[in-house]
């Protein structure tokens, strides 16, 4: 289907270091698969879903959601891709312990290039794992409410959280953009009734 179809398009990056499971996580919500062999992600890789918002199948939703590489090497790649993205799911592994703790950087580099334009989602992946546990769920809720952002914590392998994680974000999204298109518009109009008033004061007086 061609993107003008779609009323609203909204681009998500999947942020975090190598091995949290990030591409795990995107082919489970977008192909409903599961392969725990997948390699590293070299450079950064995208996927489409289309959604149907608050269950109206005739309000369509297109995400385009963007893969990228953890590694350091490539963290210099991935800031070009932050560019217009309107979400972002930081993503840990809760059986690392260094994953969760360079959470505060990833977010520190999100606020660096978009600032508040983007809503964060916090995300503890891998809780098949919970005899390895190394984060606790508490840790990563306090992470979260620092930076007043939402918390989800998920399976890719059990399909556990995934597909709330994304909705929620979307609506996160969702409203932020219908916020931005108000104030925007009520800006607009205050700057017209402005220009009118100022017209109109100069305006000679007959007589």
């Amino acid at each position: 289907m061609d993107d003008n179809v779609f009323e609203n398009m909204f681009k998500i990056l999947l942020i975090g270091d190598s091995n949290v499971g990030k591409t795990c996580f995107l082919l489970r919500y977008v192909e409903g698969t599961f392969d725990d062999a997948f390699l590293s992600t070299i450079g950064v890789d995208f996927k489409t879903k289309i959604v149907s918002f608050c269950g109206d199948e005739n309000n369509l939703l297109k995400l385009q959601i963007w893969d990228t590489a953890g590694q350091d090497r490539f963290r210099c790649i991935t800031k070009n891709y932050y560019r217009g993205s309107n979400g972002i799911l930081v993503i840990y592994d809760i059986t690392s312990r260094s994953s969760f703790t360079n959470i505060k950087n990833w977010i520190s580099q999100i606020k660096e290039h978009l600032g508040d334009l983007a809503c964060i989602t916090l995300v503890a992946n891998k809780i098949d794992l919970e005899s390895n546990r190394m984060v606790s769920r508490e840790e990563g809720l306090r992470v979260a409410k620092e930076y007043n952002i939402s918390f989800f914590e998920t399976s890719a392998k059990e399909n556990k959280g995934i597909n709330e994680a994304f909705e929620n974000l979307a609506r996160e999204i969702f409203r932020k953009e219908k916020e931005n298109f108000e104030n925007n518009r009520n800006r607009l109009q205050s700057v017209k009734i402005g220009k009118k008033t100022n017209n109109s004061n100069n305006k000679k007086k007959c007589c």
